[in-house]
Parts: structure tokens; sequence; C-alpha cells
């Protein structure tokens, strides 16, 4: 079990994770990452670790401060009596957290130890029962400084690459010259689940799509595993690329699709697909369902006649929400064709 609880939004993570750096410098442990091992319960590994931890950061930020599961946390450790808040943006705290005192740290900068993240630190060591804080964080703004350092090597050694590839494509033939127009690749589908722990949804779905899309008249290229440490845009020597989203929630399964040309990255279609808690027999039956019509779809994109166009997909469209609402059940959407209907379409 961890010393500390860290809760946070998690449109955040990469915001809060210097504090927790700087938390962990101090010898201190953090559960944060939300990485639940297949087969456990997300509720319960996370009460276990709230009743655990004898501290309980709650960051305070635009997006948590709309985020019941971080208000429900930041409640256990009000009642617990180890609540230490921090705020990272200039917003109203909710109730009943107002009255709690809560450490400033909208200006604060990894590298620099200022009087607020002293205080804050301090915080958290009186809650430890330890000693108060060393404030040795200068090493973390050295571990960033190599981090920045890496990553500009990294850069320059992609662009040299991409200029090496530039001349090769260049000074021969174009690259998309042979490829048949009925080649698509499927890339892994991302995983957008708060818990980072559901990769396993977008696996079957693309596994699905890569057996059924050689029945529409398509030549699947490529490796599909979403276990490949691979971008969606790597180039590959096929005609479309198919990619797409998924998202696992208490009361629904929620993925999204798009189909690319993979010469010039043009999206020629895009569409999300949502089954609700009441309507899922089992989360293979939801995979497969949305599988099918996904495969429909971009078979009959392809096979059209017409000239691929741009598409663009409004932010507002049918079936779409926050998060906020689609966990709090607020968001109605509309309920699949059926099969039968989207053949009779075609």
């Amino acid at each position: 079990m961890a010393d500390i609880f860290l809760s946070y939004a998690s449109g955040d993570r990469e915001r809060v994770r210097p504090l927790v750096e700087a938390l962990e410098v101090q010898g201190w442990s953090v559960w944060w990452d939300r990485h639940i091992q297949p087969g456990q319960s997300f509720d319960n590994v996370i009460q276990r670790e709230l009743d655990a931890a004898r501290c309980v950061i709650v960051a305070w930020t635009q997006e948590s401060i709309r985020s019941e599961w971080v208000k429900n946390e930041a409640t256990i450790g009000l009642n617990r009596g180890v609540l230490v808040p921090v705020l990272f943006d200039r917003v109203t705290i909710p109730l009943p957290f107002i009255r709690t005192q809560c450490a400033d740290l909208v200006e604060w900068s990894p590298e620099v130890v200022t009087p607020e993240i002293r205080d804050f630190l301090n915080a958290v060591a009186s809650n430890l029962d330890v000693e108060p804080a060393t404030l040795d964080i200068q090493p973390l703004g050295k571990r960033r400084n190599w981090r920045r350092m890496a990553m500009a090597a990294g850069l320059v050694a992609m662009v040299v690459a991409f200029g090496v590839l530039l001349t090769r494509i260049s000074s021969g033939p174009s690259l998309f010259e042979s490829v048949p127009d009925n080649s698509i690749t499927v890339a892994p589908f991302e995983d957008l689940t708060p818990t980072y722990d559901q990769q396993w949804i977008g696996g079957a779905i693309v596994s699905t799509l890569r057996i059924a899309l050689p029945g529409r008249g398509l030549q699947v290229i490529g490796s599909g595993s979403y276990q490949d440490n691979q971008s969606p845009r790597t180039l590959t020597n096929a005609r479309y690329r198919l990619q797409g989203t998924v998202m696992r929630l208490p009361t629904m399964i929620r993925v999204t699709a798009e189909l690319v040309l993979v010469e010039n990255d043009h999206q020629l279609w895009a569409d999300e697909f949502i089954a609700h808690q009441e309507i899922i027999t089992s989360d293979l039956t939801a995979q497969n369902d949305i599988a099918k019509k996904i495969v429909g779809a971009v078979a009959k994109r392809i096979n059209s006649t017409d000239e691929p166009t741009l598409v663009a997909v409004r932010a507002n469209a049918p079936g779409g929400g926050s998060l906020q609402n689609l966990m709090q059940g607020n968001q109605s959407f509309p309920e699949f064709p059926s099969m039968d209907e989207e053949a009779a379409n075609e």
C-alpha cells in the first residue's frame, strides 16, 4: 500500500506528474497512476488504497472540480482527517472542501523551492507523522533537464531520418504508386479508459476487423496487434488506414473509428459507436456488434465509385457528450441500427 493517495482528473495526468516526483524524492510512495491489473475490481482497488493511505492529496483544477470521482475520493480523505488539498488552477473549490486550507501551487515551478511547496510538503509530512520534508527538489529539476535533452536528441534524430526518407522518395518512384487500391491496414485502437487498463477491448475489435474485412473485398496488410508499440501513422504499404479509440466505463462501451488515406492522411469517414449497459449481454457481444458496423461502413466507403472527400466530424455530433455526462448517465444516445437495416441501406 502507498503512503499517499493522489486524487486528480485524468486530463490533468501530466500536470500532476511533477508533484508526484517531488513527493517521491522525499522517499514517500504515491498511488496515482490508476493502473488496475486484469481481473481486479476498479472500485475495490481504489477503496483499499484510500483506506490504507496515511495522506490523501486532491489536486483541484478546472477539470477535477467537475469530477464526481475526485470529489468522492476527496470526501473519504476529509472524513478520515487526512486530506491535503492543493490548488493548480484559480477555481472555486466544491463544498464541503472549501473550509480546508488549500496549498496554492498555481504558480509553482518544479525546479524551484518556493514557500508554497515547502508548506505543502510539510503538511504532507505531518499527515505521515514523519520529520519535515528535506525539500530536496533539485534532483527533480535535473531529471527534467535530462529528459528535455533526451527529447531534443530524439527530435534531431527524427528530423535527420525524415530527411533521408524524403530524399529517397524524391529520387525514386512514388511510395504509393504500386499500392493496391483495395489495401488497408488496421492500426491498434487507443485505450482512452480513465484507468488505462482496457486495451484488450481494442485488441478484440481489431482482430475481428482484420478477419472480416477480407470478406468485403479488401486486402488487409500489416500487423493489427494492440500490443505492438507502433504509431497509427506508421508508413505502411497500404492505401487506407483504419484507426480508432475505445473507452470502457461502468455503464457503457464507447468506440470511435476513422478511415484515412495513408498517402496524405486525409480523413474519409469517421463515426462513434456506443453500447449501453442495459443492451450489453457481454463485452464480447458488444465488441463484435461494433466491429461489424465498422466493417460495413468502411467497405461501403472504399468500394464507392465516388472520389474520396475530406470530411469533418462535428464535436457535438449525435451521441457525443462530455465524459462527466457519460459517467453520470445524463446523456442520451441513439441506439444502434440493426445489421439488417444497415444491409438494406447499402
